[in-house]
């Protein structure tokens, strides 16, 4: 799959345009992914959520209280700053430059939950660079730092966001900026969590496709636990988050590449992969998903050449893609790993635009 290449920054949404490694293993095996190789790399929101996304992250959170367990253990200043990142607004602002002097410091915060730890030093030595730049003749390295500062302060608040608010089920939420915190928080750690706080975001927003895409991913990544038990009720969800994302415009390359991997993972062969690949190329006559998918079921089938050849159909098809080629280069080299799942995170806060929003 590829990814638009759109200017974000700021944190979120992150758009390197690189190739992301999903590595499967053999189907014969039916088991799930590695812990190691079952993380996302990052990508960016469908174009036509990035304006709603950007302003759903960066307006003020409402007020919550803190956990029952907790009152009367944070300090007086945490209280006061933690209030601060969730009352700030920075959908309105012209950059974070604008904004500069409402960004808490957080400096006398240090009665802190062993969940801030690495958010809060994130946080203080981010802005802390951007804020020493002031002065600096060039423009790029001032983005830069603007962009890290708003990425470490968006993530910092949606840990936050979640803390304040696990003890609350997630039917009960109705504030779409905090299910979109609650989301960023936990998607890399509780799949099944962050399917269910994003189908419940989309019960609130139904449009945002770049949510469905991510709770589709979420769907499969939580479903691959049970590979080989076709019958779990988990492929009926993801089978549920599949016809969901299409009907909110989710690309079919996306689509059919968690398709492909959920029959992989689910029946344990590549029989459904090879019929769907080949109505894939049918009806994508421009896109090469279909043959790398023909390339590695024919890979794990044991038929080398027959890989290489499709992965060249796929090259010839798409000669810019990375992955491809890097495949390609694997086959030819002897390399027992050779085929990986392009899967990225669409939601991740390090390319937000800084621009002011209500302007767009």
């Amino acid at each position: 799959m590829k990814t638009p290449s759109v200017p974000w920054f700021l944190g979120f949404l992150l758009a390197f345009g690189i190739w992301g490694f999903l590595a499967l293993a053999p189907p014969k095996s039916s088991q799930p992914l590695s812990p190691a190789s079952s993380s996302m790399t990052s990508g960016t929101a469908l174009p036509e959520d990035i304006h709603r996304l950007a302003v759903l992250l960066k307006s003020p959170r409402p007020a919550l209280r803190f956990p029952p367990q907790f009152v009367g253990k944070i300090s007086e200043p945490c209280q006061a700053f933690w209030r601060s990142l969730l009352s700030i607004d920075l959908s309105s602002v012209q950059s974070l430059e604008v904004n500069e002097q409402k960004l808490p410091n957080g400096e006398h915060c240090s009665t802190l939950a062993q969940t801030f730890i690495r958010r809060h030093r994130d946080y203080l030595e981010a802005c802390r660079q951007w804020q020493g730049d002031h002065h600096s003749d060039l423009a790029g390295i001032r983005e830069s730092n603007a962009s890290a500062c708003q990425s470490a302060f968006l993530f910092y608040r949606s840990e936050l966001t979640h803390w304040m608010t696990k003890e609350t089920a997630v039917l009960e939420i109705k504030d779409a900026r905090v299910l979109m915190d609650k989301l960023l928080a936990v998607y890399s750690s509780d799949y099944e969590l962050a399917a269910e706080i994003g189908e419940q975001l989309l019960r609130i927003n139904s449009a945002l496709p770049t949510v469905a895409k991510a709770t589709l991913y979420a769907r499969f990544m939580d479903a691959q636990l049970v590979s080989g038990d076709e019958n779990h009720p988990k492929w009926v969800q993801l089978d549920d988050a599949l016809t969901r994302a299409q009907k909110m415009g989710v690309p079919p390359e996306d689509l059919f590449e968690v398709r492909s991997l959920g029959s992989r993972a689910r029946w344990g062969n590549w029989k459904k992969v090879i019929e769907e690949s080949q109505a894939f190329n049918q009806a994508h006559e421009n896109r090469g998903e279909g043959f790398y998918f023909l390339a590695w079921a024919a890979f794990e089938n044991g038929d080398r050449k027959e890989a290489e050849a499709y992965l060249q159909k796929a090259i010839l098809r798409e000669p810019d893609h990375i992955g491809y080629r890097v495949s390609a280069d694997g086959l030819a080299k002897g390399r027992k790993q050779v085929f990986h799942a392009n899967l990225t995170f669409p939601l991740d806060p390090v390319l937000l635009p800084v621009k002011n929003l209500h302007q767009q």
